[in-house]
């Protein structure tokens, strides 16, 4: 869970229990009202807008899908706040922005959680600039406590796989990795790589 006076963001509802059918912007707006709300499920490929949120995503009944997403519409064309894949960064993008410091006592208090139940490692499956950034400052500050293991992730399907080899090059030091898997998430039809922590090519 992130809290910041301009929005709130939570995750780790069960699809299943929660979905299409039943989590909407109105059940949330009965929580949140005031500002934008954004809850993620737990795999991170669906997530669940606010009233406020959507409007200032400008999410509207004319809004076009987003390339490799959808918005989630009723029988009367109006958004519900659910979206799915690309849609969610591509609104997400429009809304208030949690700063690094945000994430970094994010991090904190995640980390804190876990190990309190006696975890003391864990995988992140897409780590990018911000993550590698705010895992840096962990490691700056000798606050990251936990052994983590980091996944790059090319969200666009047409992203070269030297591209993210680079990006590993630039920030292997920013997080406890041991190795890497480029995915192309979504697309079964793309092949995976099992990458040393420190390729060579």
């Amino acid at each position: 869970m992130s809290i910041a006076p301009e929005r709130i963001k939570l995750s780790g509802w069960q699809p299943g229990f929660f979905g299409d059918h039943n989590l909407t912007a109105a059940l949330l707006d009965r929580v949140v009202p005031d500002r934008p709300g954004v809850v993620y499920d737990s795999s991170f490929h669906n997530a669940c807008l606010n009233s406020r949120a959507l409007e200032l995503a400008g999410i509207g009944a004319d809004t076009p899908d987003p390339p490799n997403g959808h918005i989630l519409r009723d029988g009367q064309g109006r958004a519900t706040g659910m979206l799915h894949e690309e849609a969610i960064q591509w609104a997400v993008g429009r809304l208030p922005q949690l700063t690094d410091d945000h994430w970094y006592q994010g991090l904190l208090a995640g980390q804190a959680h876990a190990n309190a139940h006696g975890i003391t490692g864990v995988l992140d499956p897409c780590v990018k600039e911000q993550e590698a950034r705010i895992y840096a400052r962990g490691l700056a500050e000798d606050a990251l406590k936990t052994f983590v293991r980091r996944l790059g992730y090319t969200g666009n399907a047409g992203t070269a796989a030297e591209a993210f080899l680079e990006d590993h090059r630039r920030h292997t030091q920013a997080a406890h990795s041991i190795h890497e898997r480029i995915f192309f998430d979504t697309d079964l039809t793309r092949p995976a790589w099992g990458l040393p922590a420190r390729p060579s090519v």
